[in-house]
């Protein structure tokens, strides 16, 4: 590997004075090589190493198309922010419409690339007001515009189905709480009828209702007076026995 790229590097400075003439924007023989050379290493899909090469070039000559070019390799490293500061700063040094147009391209690609939509379809715009017949960015920009759609839409999906889910959770905390309070509202009756009457005599709201003695029949009323008589006298005799006994035992035996 170490021979083959000596012979690559021994070919360059064989051919340096065609390059040079092609490449006026270049006045500097390094910056030209690893420009060169990270070209190289990008078609060889090796993007450290190109990375790595357009560094050295811009360390040689400060130069718009190097910026350009060192931002598409920080994001080939999945090096988002700087590409972009690269980018932007490519841009800021364009000379041409030509260069503005290509590194706004760039910009709209990137930015394309990380669903930033807004910033992708500006510099688009940018782009094709310097190029108007631009077929790729045109396709680019409708790709964009569809794709903003679709997550508006999609946006709007989650929203309303999240909007729904909550009104079936509040829905479903009415139905356990009105099930909770039919429950616990049910009828006394439906209860243990002991513990019913006890809760209901318990309770100091609880009043029972008067005896009215106009409800019974006046026959009624002589029945129950002479049942009560006749269990009085009974009650009576029951006590005087046990009286007449105890005085019996209390006698004294002579």
């Amino acid at each position: 590997m170490k021979l083959k790229l000596k012979k690559q590097h021994v070919l360059f400075f064989l051919v340096m004075p065609l390059f040079s003439c092609e490449q006026k924007e270049y006045v500097n023989v390094k910056a030209f090589y690893y420009d060169w050379f990270s070209r190289r290493a990008l078609e060889l899909k090796q993007n450290e190493i190109a990375h790595e090469s357009v560094l050295k070039a811009l360390e040689n000559q400060d130069e718009a198309l190097l910026k350009s070019n060192l931002g598409i390799t920080f994001d080939l490293i999945d090096k988002k922010s700087d590409a972009e500061k690269s980018l932007l700063s490519a841009l800021d040094q364009a000379a041409t419409d030509e260069e503005k147009f290509k590194y706004q391209y760039n910009l709209g690609v990137l930015f394309g690339a990380q669903k930033k939509i807004p910033e992708a379809l500006k510099y688009y715009q940018a782009a094709l007001d310097l190029v108007p017949n631009s077929i790729e960015i045109k396709h680019n920009i409708e790709l964009l515009i569809q794709q903003q759609k679709k997550d508006q839409k999609s946006g709007q999906d989650k929203k309303d189905g999240q909007g729904q889910g909550d009104q079936q959770k509040d829905q479903k905390e009415d139905d356990q709480k009105n099930q909770k309070e039919n429950k616990d509202g049910q009828p006394e009756d439906s209860k243990d009828p002991k513990k019913n009457d006890q809760d209901r005599k318990s309770n100091s709201k609880y009043k029972p209702r008067p005896f009215k003695g106009d409800q019974l029949a006046e026959g009624d009323v002589k029945k129950i007076l002479g049942e009560l008589s006749q269990q009085d006298q009974k009650i009576r005799a029951q006590f005087n026995k046990k009286e007449q006994r105890k005085e019996d035992r209390n006698e004294k035996d002579w």
